[in-house]
């Protein structure tokens, strides 16, 4: 099934949703499922959410101007895969989402095994960037948890401002609640600028849904901030940070035994309310980035990097999603 090239605007809550069984007792995955080159605009609710797929295609759609409609008792999100394996979401872009819980741009969730979120941008989302979470009151047979996200080479700028509506003031950048095990968040660049009083300050906030996430890797990350930002950590058990680089204070870079400190030297920084992705070819390094050959090699890492250069195997690489 292929859905394509489609227009869909001022919907009630939603963009693109999926029907499917999502109990792994019942779990016959829809194949060959691909949505690309799709506009949304006006969609408060989910935008983007396959359901009961396995290798799911998720590419080259726009999702933006999200309105602020929704009651406080829901949850929405952009683009994310639900009771799925093997889904990859690349090459989107998903802005201005104003859902009153979660409310970030890109999502992986519970029972759903092996999602690769690479290659997108994230922007001026009130929910933050990125939601990897996991019921886990459900078990199996019924759900297959949330194991083996990874979240590659994407670029977040002012993610996480929600500052109305009954979560007002919860909003980290990457929220990780309940049990999901062995995730991957590496080479992003996260921009965050200067802000009100109000806005949370968490650039990862690690949370309980019926238990914590074990097993976490930040490695290869630019963190870049105009603000101090927090780390939290709960109770998730086996976090490792890991050759990032951060500019301005950041909390966690004394836990980051080899962390970079200073300025990655950006092309020209962009800070929010920017669509499109021309203007990202700023946030290319400098020659004389400290980013450079700073990064760690990875056990599945892409072979190229945000902007199409060939990014080296097994062998150091350039911190962030510039390979200079």
């Amino acid at each position: 099934m292929i859905i394509e090239k489609c227009t869909i605007r001022n919907t009630h809550r939603n963009g693109i949703t999926f029907a499917g069984h999502w109990s792994r007792t019942d779990w016959f995955p829809s194949l060959r499922v691909i949505v690309r080159n799709n506009l949304l605009e006006g969609v408060p609710g989910d935008g983007i959410v396959p359901i009961g797929c396995d290798g799911a295609l998720i590419t080259h759609n726009v999702m933006r101007d999200c309105p602020r409609l929704l009651p406080d008792s829901e949850a929405a999100a952009g683009i994310w895969p639900w009771s799925c394996d093997n889904t990859v979401i690349q090459y989107n872009e998903v802005s201005d989402h104003k859902a009153p819980w979660d409310g970030q741009g890109f999502d992986s969730d519970w029972n759903c095994r092996n999602t690769l979120i690479q290659y997108n941008y994230s922007h001026d989302n009130e929910g933050g960037f990125l939601l990897v979470c996991d019921d886990g009151s459900q078990k199996m047979p019924t759900s297959a948890g949330n194991t083996g996200t990874i979240v590659r080479y994407n670029i977040s700028i002012n993610d996480g401002l929600r500052t109305t509506g009954k979560h007002a003031g919860f909003s980290p950048v990457i929220h990780l609640p309940g049990p999901a095990r062995n995730t991957q968040i590496y080479n992003n660049v996260v921009i965050v600028p200067q802000r009100e009083a109000g806005i949370d300050s968490s650039l990862v906030a690690f949370d309980n849904w019926h238990g914590y996430p074990d097993s976490t890797l930040f490695a290869n990350n630019i963190f870049y901030a105009l603000m101090p930002m927090d780390y939290q950590a709960a109770k998730a058990t086996r976090i490792y940070y890991d050759n990032n680089l951060y500019y301005g204070k950041h909390t966690i870079a004394s836990e980051d035994p080899h962390a970079v400190a200073g300025d990655p030297l950006f092309q020209s920084v962009v800070w929010g309310g920017n669509p499109g992705w021309e203007v990202l070819k700023g946030l290319k390094l400098k020659p004389a980035t400290p980013a450079a050959n700073k990064g760690r090699p990875l056990v599945r890492e892409a072979t190229k990097d945000f902007f199409g250069n060939k990014v080296p195997v097994g062998k150091a690489v350039d911190i962030g999603v510039h390979e200079f």
